[in-house]
């Protein structure tokens, strides 16, 4: 007998208690879009994840549809399931499953769809906030803040791993503040009214400079700011700027002028070059006439030794 009860409990919700932890039961409206978290022990970090659904855990079947989506985050060791477009045929219990040999941990939770979610509505599961600042989340008919696989506060005030939380509010709205916020803050938290669950996705970044908001909103980086002495600055800055300008078209106009002198020089030695050499060629052409001339004319008078040969021989005769 207490074998058969105890395989009718490892059959029913034997799932991994300890290895994934998730939420319980989450009311959402139709058509809304929710996101059910799945942490898991980082044994299981390089395994596949899926969503199945049944009321028992080995007779569970994978879910498939295109409305629903799975982000593995292996770096912080969960992977969240988000359900796009709900619709009333959804609502039924689901289970958080990881891939193995053998057999795969899970472990479930239920998703109820309502026409009008009025229990835990909530608008926005994402929240960041700075290291050193705060953050409020604003839970609609919750009783109790509590953080996934941690600690809850129920009250007006209490702490969560050595951050402060601070609880105000009445039976519509429960404002939850975390005061001096820690990068291990980051995290998986739920508001809850004892039997539905809303989970929170929490991220807290390195402020980037001192001055740390004091609300959800991301910090803005600080605008750089001009020197108070700038406007007295600008007439000097566009005096500097101009004379370098005028420098320089001057010192262009310098250079064209002297490079177009250069070539006007080369041009006038080398018609100088050219009227000397064709002065030496006239000079060699009239060279040739004279000295033919010269030698016709000197040719023409009789020398003294002619004269007496001229004579010698006409006595001969």
């Amino acid at each position: 007998m207490m074998a058969t009860l105890l395989l009718v409990f490892l059959l029913l919700d034997c799932s991994g208690t300890q290895e994934i932890l998730t939420v319980t039961k989450i009311f959402v409206q139709k058509q809304q879009t929710i996101i059910i978290p799945c942490l898991y022990d980082h044994k299981f970090v390089s395994y596949s994840k899926y969503l199945s659904s049944g009321m028992i855990w080995a007779l569970s079947r994978h879910v498939i549809d295109k409305r629903i989506s799975i982000l593995d985050k292996q770096t912080e060791n969960f992977f969240m399931v988000t359900l796009r477009n709900v619709m009333m045929a959804d609502t039924g219990k689901y289970w958080c499953g990881i891939e193995m040999y053998g057999y795969d941990p899970g472990k479930s939770f239920y998703l109820e769809v309502v026409e009008d979610n009025t229990r835990l509505p909530v608008s926005n599961q994402t929240l960041e906030g700075y290291e050193g600042g705060n953050i409020t989340i604003h839970c609609h008919r919750a009783t109790k803040w509590c953080k996934i696989g941690g600690s809850c506060v129920e009250g007006n005030r209490g702490t969560i791993d050595k951050t402060i939380v601070n609880i105000s509010g009445d039976k519509e709205v429960l404002n939850v503040t975390l005061d001096g916020l820690q990068i291990k803050d980051s995290g998986w938290y739920f508001c809850s009214d004892g039997e539905i669950q809303m989970p929170f996705h929490i991220t807290v970044r390195k402020a980037s400079y001192n001055n740390v908001t004091s609300d959800t909103e991301l910090v803005q980086e600080k605008p750089m700011e001009l020197p108070k002495n700038f406007p007295w600055l600008l007439p000097i800055i566009l005096g500097v700027v101009l004379i370098i300008i005028v420098c320089g078209v001057v010192l262009l106009i310098y250079l064209t002028k002297k490079k177009q002198r250069a070539a006007a020089s080369n041009l006038n030695e080398t018609m100088t070059k050219e009227q000397l050499s064709q002065g030496k060629k006239h000079e060699v052409e009239c060279e040739g006439p004279y000295e033919f001339m010269a030698g016709t004319e000197q040719s023409i008078e009789p020398t003294a030794m002619d004269n007496k040969n001229i004579y010698e021989s006409m006595a001969k005769k």
